[in-house]
Formats: C-alpha cells, structure tokens, sequence
C-alpha cells in the first residue's frame, strides 16, 4: 500500500489508511514481544530462586557415613 500509485503519480493510499490495514500484523507483533519478555522475566527469577536455593543448603545424602579409600 506504501508503494502504490495512481495514474497521476500521486500514492493511492494515505499514511493512516496502511497503518490500519497493518493494526492486525502489529497487534500480534506487540503480543510475541510481550510473551517474549515475560518468558526472560521468568527464566531470570528461576535462575535466581534456584542460586538462592542451592547457595543456601548442603546436601549430605550422597556423601558416605564413613570415609573409604577409592579402589
């Protein structure tokens, strides 16, 4: 629409009427980016959740009651 002339070389189309036509493609457009964002928001509260977590306790399942030489 941007690009489409008459037949006297003037545009066809004015300035509001293409940014209407393109409100759909810039609505979905504004709505991937908000999902994005929320998906960067959320992957740094679970790394920082699990760096408190993990710097806050010491798991001492795996470790053997008694010390014993490797084999």
């Amino acid at each position: 629409m941007w690009r489409a002339y008459d037949e006297n070389g003037a545009l066809s189309y004015s300035f509001i009427e293409s940014v209407e036509a393109m409100l759909p493609y810039y609505a979905a457009r504004t709505l991937g980016g908000a999902l994005f964002l929320a998906g960067a928001v959320l992957c740094a509260l679970n790394c920082r959740a699990t760096m408190r977590t993990v710097g806050d306790r010491v798991d001492e399942s795996d470790r053997p009651l008694v010390a014993q030489p490797a084999e």
